[in-house]
């Protein structure tokens, strides 16, 4: 038996919208998922060009740095502001 869990309906369901046409926003960047856990969580990130992007904790990401990354949410901050971006 595989240790690897089969792929839900849902789960498949995630990538497919995610590059489909007119499913989410275009012309900024959206946040189309986190993952990972307290110790080392991440997210994906669609960019205006459509380009998805992976970041973690420090990584750079729309001019800023990532700072905290759960709960369906992401902050970057650049200098005093910080942006955050939610699942759609």
């Amino acid at each position: 038996m595989s240790d690897q869990q089969p792929i839900s309906d849902s789960a498949a369901n995630v990538g497919a919208l995610a590059t489909s046409r007119g499913t989410l926003p275009r012309g900024r960047t959206v946040l189309i998922g986190t993952f990972g856990n307290e110790d080392s969580p991440g997210a994906l990130l669609r960019g205006p060009s459509g380009r998805v992007q992976r970041v973690e904790l420090g990584d750079d990401a729309l001019g800023g740095k990532v700072t905290a990354i759960g709960n369906g949410a992401i902050a970057i901050a650049s200098g005093s502001r910080t942006k955050v971006l939610h699942l759609p």
